[in-house]
């Protein structure tokens, strides 16, 4: 039979959780209404233009998801162009 466990003596070296919460609410900073720096964040040219070119290429998807008469190919005049 096992025997049941008693609460954690100090000899153990072990702290209560009671303790622990103690330290950590006076560890916590305190708010003095200041506000705090706010990071900001700046987009590269290079991802703005990823982001406009898969807005592009999203709007030419649905284009010729909802019109099935239109295809991409070349212009029948580019052979005569080139």
């Amino acid at each position: 039979m096992v025997d049941p466990i008693s609460g954690v003596s100090p000899s153990q070296g072990v702290q209560s959780n009671k303790n622990n919460q103690n330290r950590a609410e006076s560890e916590k900073p305190s708010n003095t209404g200041a506000s705090q720096p706010v990071d900001e964040v700046s987009i590269s040219k290079e991802a703005l233009s990823l982001a406009e070119a898969r807005s592009s290429s999203d709007a030419v998807k649905n284009t010729l998801a909802d019109r099935a008469e239109l295809s991409l190919g070349l212009d029948p005049a580019f052979d005569e162009a080139v």
